[in-house]
């Protein structure tokens, strides 16, 4: 099993001390990965230390061939680790990074609508977290809990 393998089992076993640990092992084999950069940012993320995984997701957005869903992970990682230090209007623009379509709504999409309307309830503009997870409801009604969550903010 490669290194980034062992460090994405690890996360899902939810050990992120070792996951970080494999991933930076990863890093060093594979510095110019995207994967390897964004399973490193879930694992800081999951230590506790939001900081590191910020610079990580800066990191796989600059990289040419990353795919959408990549960048999208990476984008959500590093928006919710700001916004866990409560600094919203950064993590709102770190989601605008991303670029979506009203028209389209693949899965990461969907994501980072969601993400979106939290963290837009979190800073307490309720409106505009409405208006999120109505997105989301509009293209699939089942997803997440986006019904509760709109029930919640309306």
């Amino acid at each position: 099993m490669s290194r980034l393998g062992r460090a994405i089992e690890l996360l899902d076993r939810d050990d992120p001390k070792g996951a970080a640990a494999e991933a930076e092992k990863a890093k060093r084999l594979a510095p110019g990965s995207a994967a390897v950069r964004e399973v490193l940012g879930l694992a800081m993320y999951g230590l506790g230390r939001p900081k590191e995984a910020v610079p990580l997701a800066e990191e796989v957005l600059r990289v040419k061939g990353v795919p959408n869903e990549a960048k999208a992970e990476a984008v959500i990682v590093a928006a919710s680790a700001l916004a866990d230090q409560e600094r919203f209007a950064e993590a709102l623009a770190f989601l605008a990074r991303a670029k979506t379509r009203d028209d389209r709504s693949e899965e990461y999409t969907l994501r980072l609508w969601y993400v979106k309307g939290d963290i837009l309830a979190r800073a307490g503009r309720k409106q505009e977290a409405a208006e999120e997870f109505r997105r989301i409801m509009q293209h699939d009604p089942g997803a997440y809990d986006a019904a509760e969550r709109l029930a919640e903010v309306s």
